[in-house]
């Protein structure tokens, strides 16, 4: 006899929730771009000695190095991430749903890659001139790399370029996982025939197990980003160590500002799409339980309601909670701290 199994769907319905991070990541973009726009003026002269320029190339790879390290644990951490949620949204969700959550998944990565073109203005050059875009390209331009072929510049600025090619494609890729995931807990069970109805106790079973899931998500989420801070950070750092130490003060205060403002609005993102999952687990465990009762014949009270759902572990529990809590402010807490110790400043 072949086994029954139950399957998640996700509402088609329910995918619309995804525009929800990204038109608040339009909107804080479009508001830093409109109201950061004041760069730094520095006053950088090349006119060193042999000695000196010597120092600053090493300077610069110094924070080359750093930004090598930060984004290759942002990469890392980004497919992990996305290998974890491919193989679960396979493993329990319908076809149907499956095709759906893929088709936003290429939605969401396919627009963050589109808003961060240099053609919409929303991309990290936008981020350089915050931080003085000439200073930085000319700075960068001093180091000197080999990996670059003969039909272009062999300077720091290429490699620059490229590694934050590789971050934005990680970005892509890792942090829309992390929604889809979320999204993907709102979900309605499904066995065998669209029309069975499961009983009560393997709803609320079900039920449990997708607000679960969307706790461990949140988690997920928490690391790719507090990560892509970390790697956030050593980008913005990078060439500080060229400057002297004056102006290394005044532009590190303004990459440590733009770098808290980047955190909190990682944390913003999360709770985009972590409360409506929220929500939704709330609203349906308690007509679950209403339903319950009501089959029953019986009289519902608030506190029967309580005790059921508390017994079929659909509560929030303290540990929970506080696990929810971590997750969501781990990016602002990575960007006050600067990004990881040895990741960014000098």
């Amino acid at each position: 006899m072949t086994p029954r199994i139950i399957r998640n769907e996700t509402p088609w319905q329910v995918l619309a929730l995804g525009l929800i991070p990204l038109v608040l990541f339009v909107g804080l973009s479009a508001f830093l771009s409109a109201y950061g726009n004041e760069g730094v003026s520095i006053n950088f002269a090349f006119d060193q000695d042999a000695a000196e320029e010597r120092f600053y190339l090493q300077a610069e790879l110094t924070g080359r190095y750093r930004f090598f390290a930060a984004v290759l644990f942002y990469t890392m951490i980004c497919l992990g991430v996305t290998i974890i949620v491919a193989l679960e949204i396979v493993a329990s969700h319908t076809r149907k749903s499956c095709l759906q959550l893929l088709a936003l998944w290429f939605f969401l990565a396919a627009a963050y890659l589109i808003l961060v073109a240099p053609e919409f203005g929303m991309n990290n050059s936008s981020t350089f001139h915050l931080i003085d875009e000439p200073y930085y390209k000319t700075a960068l331009t001093l180091g000197a790399t080999t990996a670059c072929g003969e039909d272009c510049p062999r300077t720091a600025l290429t490699v620059f370029e490229r590694l934050t090619f590789l971050s934005n494609i990680a970005t892509a890729i890792g942090a829309t996982a992390a929604v889809v995931a979320m999204i993907s807990t709102i979900s309605e069970p499904r066995l065998g025939n669209e029309d069975e109805k499961l009983d009560h106790e393997l709803e609320a079973a079900h039920l449990s197990a997708c607000a679960a899931d969307s706790q461990r998500y949140i988690i997920l989420a928490g690391a790719v980003l507090s990560s892509g801070i970390v790697s956030f950070a050593a980008w913005t750092h990078w060439p500080l160590g060229m400057l002297p130490d004056m102006e290394k003060k005044v532009l590190s205060e303004v990459a440590e500002a733009l770098t808290l403002y980047t955190g909190v609005t990682f944390s913003v993102l999360i709770l985009s799409y972590f409360l409506p999952s929220a929500a939704f687990h709330s609203s349906r465990a308690q007509r679950i339980a209403e339903r319950y009762f009501s089959d029953q014949g019986t009289i519902v009270t608030n506190s029967m309601v309580s005790t059921w759902r508390k017994d079929h572990k659909l509560t929030a529990e303290p540990i929970a909670a506080l696990k929810v809590i971590a997750a969501t402010t781990s990016p602002i807490l990575a960007s006050t701290l600067g990004g990881v110790p040895g990741f960014g400043a000098f």
